[in-house]
């Protein structure tokens, strides 16, 4: 697993090898001094995630670990925003995401296979809005790169 991950950034992201958080599960916590605890997602096909971190916190699921030409391969955006989010037990700010190919709402405890829908589409990450967008495609098993940062 590629990491690209920004200064000062605090997050948690729990990976579930099945869909509707089912499955095999691991967790990785990254910290703002910038360590990185936990397990490290290389080789973990992973199709369901939590995002848990300060509003603001963004998180990108890439399906190429390429620098240049990344975003022509499928990828998908989680932004911990104000309003699209539900509190963890210890309270932090959190977005569920039942299947990483669907869209759902953020506090989604399921994916319904009756309702399925794509998320929105953007060019770039630079051009998307809301909490959650990308470029379709199967996302699910095929992550290979993780970006973290901050919306400005």
């Amino acid at each position: 697993m590629d990491w690209h991950i920004a200064p000062h950034t605090r997050v948690d992201i729990v990976a579930f090898s099945g869909i509707n958080f089912s499955g095999e599960s691991k967790m990785v916590s990254i910290h703002p001094a910038g360590g990185r605890q936990g397990s490290s997602l290389k080789n973990f096909a992973f199709r369901s995630v939590i995002v848990a971190g300060p509003i603001g916190t963004q998180v990108v699921f890439r399906t190429s670990g390429l620098e240049d030409g990344w975003q022509e391969r499928p990828w998908r955006v989680i932004n911990v925003q104000k309003g699209h989010c539900w509190k963890t037990k210890t309270g932090k700010p959190a977005v569920r995401v039942p299947d990483l190919d669907w869209y759902d709402k953020p506090n989604a405890q399921r994916t319904d296979p009756d309702f399925e829908q794509g998320y929105p589409m953007a060019k770039s990450v630079a051009d998307g809005e809301g909490w959650t967008f990308g470029r379709h495609g199967t996302m699910g098993g095929q992550v290979v790169a993780i970006e973290v940062d901050r919306i400005r």
